[in-house]
């Protein structure tokens, strides 16, 4: 992907998740009470700071997040630096305005952060496997903003990082196939890939020549498979049941109608 789409992406959906900020909740507040523990205390105790959340442990007497420890250890480094910072300029980094600005930085890191990368992951992939460069774009911003996605990069849930995750993961098996996938044979050639259907003609309104190549096609693959033990006899029945089928209403007798330009059973016939 070029560097400017890897920008547009990157800035349109950091700048969306950044302005929503959803606070606090017990799940939320749950992990962030896990991270706090383990950088003022060093621990995995969350007592004191449970009294914010109900999705917790009790375990001989101590509190425990119920939470898998993976969004908390993300959000860690925030955590850290933000504690860090409120006890270099004098502020209590247990007073409800740090704790907010803390909680929202950590949230935008280990939540809105690993969407973005989430989407150009997408994007990336979808160009590899043989997606324009703007369908590739199209195909990040819907899912970073048309989605719940947009919601639970503004929360500090594990749902953002799980999706991230496996979006990751998905790229880097992507990136092992050897060469982009080549376009399909069939691509492209519309109404020509039913050629072996009966209703062919009345899909396609075109003249019966059209299928000439192929069925010549066909026969001059017809002595090869003599050699396979085969015979040109064993064709005949399934021609002569084409041919019937191909006759002037015929398909109409055998219960087949117009709708909408095509040729479909008729209902009162199933």
């Amino acid at each position: 992907m070029a560097r400017g789409q890897v920008l547009l992406i990157g800035l349109v959906l950091l700048s969306a998740y950044a302005y929503f900020y959803q606070g606090g909740g017990w799940n939320q507040n749950s992990r962030y009470d896990l991270a706090r523990a383990l950088v003022e205390r060093g621990s995995v105790r969350i007592d004191g700071y449970d009294v914010n959340t109900q999705d917790k442990a009790i375990f001989e007497g101590h509190a425990y997040s119920d939470k898998a420890p993976g969004q908390a250890l993300t959000a860690l480094p925030v955590v850290a630096l933000g504690t860090a910072v409120a006890r270099a300029v004098g502020f209590d980094p247990g007073a409800v305005p740090a704790v907010s600005v803390v909680s929202y930085l950590a949230t935008v890191w280990a939540a809105g952060l690993p969407t973005v990368v989430a989407a150009l992951c997408l994007a990336w992939s979808a160009q590899r496997l043989g997606a324009l460069a703007g369908g590739a774009v199209f195909a990040a911003l819907a899912f970073g903003l048309a989605t719940p996605a947009w919601a639970y990069a503004t929360l500090l849930w594990g749902h953002a990082l799980a999706a991230a995750c496996l979006m990751v993961a998905f790229a880097c098996a992507v990136a092992l196939r050897p060469h982009p996938p080549t376009p399909s044979p069939l691509a492209g050639r519309g109404r020509e890939t039913l050629e072996g259907f009966p209703l062919y003609d009345s899909l396609s309104g075109g003249p019966r020549g059209a299928q000439r190549p192929l069925a010549s096609g066909a026969r001059e693959r017809a002595p090869a498979r003599r050699l396979s033990g085969g015979s040109r006899g064993a064709q005949r029945p399934l021609e002569k049941g084409r041919a019937a089928l191909e006759r002037p209403g015929r398909q109409k007798a055998l219960g087949y109608e117009q709708r909408l330009a095509a040729r479909c059973p008729k209902l009162r016939r199933l």
